[in-house]
């Protein structure tokens, strides 16, 4: 199917399958003597949301349709499911950028009322797309990317990517705002205190080796972090020496030296980090690490560590 072939055709009659009774299809029994016109547009989707099964050239035209009349009101079980028929018909034309971005559009426009994140996601990729191949795009392909970016505004808000990665991490959705995190980094937004994020929902979904990654990234650009992500930094510096038994008083000096005022602190959602390791750490360990973790987000409580042992090593 070439890229014009996404236009539905005027004259548009798949293949049947009939049942028969001896040599006579049933649908000739029934109907004899009714012409039977081929399906349009409207019957195609309508025998879709129906729940028939589409095949062959059904399909085909069922992705014609989503493509150029995108705007049908669907149930959101019909949106992921149209959502997967365009994505199996975008694997089908990785060869053609001019196809892609013309499914990569419709998928935009399937998803930005219910799913922003992910509106966002299929934009940034069809304009990649479009920015190495334009100059092998035909005119319409051309003409519908001008029409997207005319009345949408799909380049991506930092701020609001992180609020919604902050509900995926709190609903326990680790691996979309895992996603989300990435593409922050890549927006190249506040990478010292991004990295922290991504690996806080790495160590929470079980990823230690790349949380460690994450954080050793982070400590490489902590010249570049906000006051208050630097302790964050070494929070976590502190917690994999003490999960692997080594030795965390180099980093308990730094974070005294980083906690050098309110502004070093500010609310975390660290806690629920802390308890999975509470057996590894051992009751003194982990008492220590949630009230670490307490002090990040509150001043007044800094005081409180002065109570354990650990706080102390360097004295």
């Amino acid at each position: 199917m070439k890229t014009d072939d996404y236009l539905f055709p005027d004259d548009f009659c798949p293949a049947r399958n009939d049942i028969y009774i001896d040599d006579s299809p049933v649908d000739n029994l029934l109907y004899a003597g009714t012409p039977v016109d081929p399906p349009t547009p409207a019957d195609i989707v309508k025998y879709w949301i129906d729940g028939f099964l589409l095949t062959g050239e059904l399909k085909q035209a069922l992705v014609s349709v989503l493509v150029n009349k995108v705007y049908i009101d669907f149930s959101e079980s019909k949106i992921r499911e149209a959502e997967s028929i365009i994505k199996e018909e975008l694997d089908y034309k990785i060869s053609n950028p001019g196809d892609q971005i013309k499914l990569l559009i419709t998928l935009i426009k399937l998803k930005e009322t219910h799913d922003h994140a992910s509106a966002v996601k299929y934009y940034q990729r069809a304009r990649d797309l479009h920015s190495k191949n334009e100059s092998l795009l035909d005119g319409r392909v051309k003409l519908s990317w001008h029409e997207l970016n005319r009345y949408c505004t799909f380049q991506a808000n930092p701020f609001i990517l992180r609020s919604e990665a902050l509900n995926l991490v709190e609903s326990g959705n680790y691996a979309e705002a895992e996603n989300l995190y990435l593409q922050l980094i890549e927006m190249n937004f506040e990478i010292p205190g991004t990295l922290c994020h991504l690996a806080r929902v790495r160590l929470l979904s079980g990823q230690v080796r790349s949380a460690e990654e994450s954080v050793e990234d982070a400590w490489k650009n902590c010249s570049i972090a906000k006051k208050y992500v630097v302790p964050r930094i070494i929070f976590f510096k502190i917690l994999f020496a003490l999960i692997i038994k080594s030795d965390p008083s180099s980093w308990i000096g730094k974070m005294k030296e980083s906690l050098n005022g309110p502004e070093a602190c500010m609310e975390w959602y660290i806690a629920p980090l802390v308890r999975p390791w509470a057996e590894i750490l051992g009751k003194e360990d982990h008492e220590f690490m949630s009230a670490l973790a307490g002090a990040l987000q509150s001043w007044p409580q800094i005081a409180g560590l002065d109570a354990f042992k650990l706080w102390n090593i360097n004295k």
